[in-house]
């Protein structure tokens, strides 16, 4: 039968705790199959995939994350001189934001906006926003230390034009700092600020770099 609405599947999935998610094998368009598990539960389970004659082919260790909420603050930084970023203003930070989530979601991840402005300060800090490999610059200091010292949140994140460590260009950047936690400089270089801002909040978080690759 090769009618795809009545036709046997050559496979299908069982996980062995049903209550932590919905497990089924579909085909696309081009007969390739897909395994997609919905989200329940926390919690640990097996699934076992079998072919059309009940036969078990393969049976993994799955781990359904627990499903994390991390608030950020935005700020949108300028200076007296009149530098900005034009990419990350607010309005384009809201579909931006939609990608940081959708790749975020699928570790069961959810990002929520504490707060998010527009940051005045009140120093001339030049083209770029110049820091060092260890320690902080003095164009850095000006920026954290004109962020709101009272609005709590996991990650603040910091919108900038340009930021260079040891006079490279970097388009994200995370580390920790005392009076705010974890903080991140997202520049407007980012081709790609959404991908981007995912990946920092990753670090943010305390992953490393894949092995495959420091764009991992």
């Amino acid at each position: 039968d090769t009618n795809p609405a009545t036709a046997k599947p050559l496979l299908h999935a069982v996980l062995q705790n049903p209550n932590l998610g919905d497990v089924q094998i579909f085909y696309d368009s081009t007969g390739r199959s897909l395994l997609q598990i919905s989200y329940k539960a926390s919690g640990n389970s097996i699934l076992t995939v079998y072919d059309r004659d009940n036969t078990a082919i393969v049976a993994i260790s799955v781990d359904f994350l627990p499903m994390k909420i991390v608030t950020l603050n935005l700020y949108h930084v300028m200076d007296m001189a009149g530098n900005r970023s034009f990419r990350l203003d607010q309005e384009a930070m809201i579909g931006y934001m939609q990608t940081t989530e959708k790749i975020l979601n699928q570790s069961g991840i959810t990002l929520r906006i504490n707060d998010q402005q527009n940051m005045y300060v009140a120093s001339n800090l030049g083209k770029t926003i110049d820091a060092y490999s260890e320690g902080q610059s003095a164009e850095e200091q000006s920026v954290l230390s004109a962020a709101p010292q009272s609005t709590t949140a996991d990650v603040s994140v910091f919108l900038v034009w340009d930021y260079q460590i040891e006079n490279e260009n970097t388009i994200g950047i995370n580390y920790d700092v005392d009076s705010l936690g974890q903080v991140i400089f997202l520049s407007e270089k980012s081709h790609k600020p959404g991908e981007t801002l995912a990946h920092e909040i990753g670090h943010a978080l305390g992953l490393s770099h894949n092995v495959l690759g420091s764009s991992y």
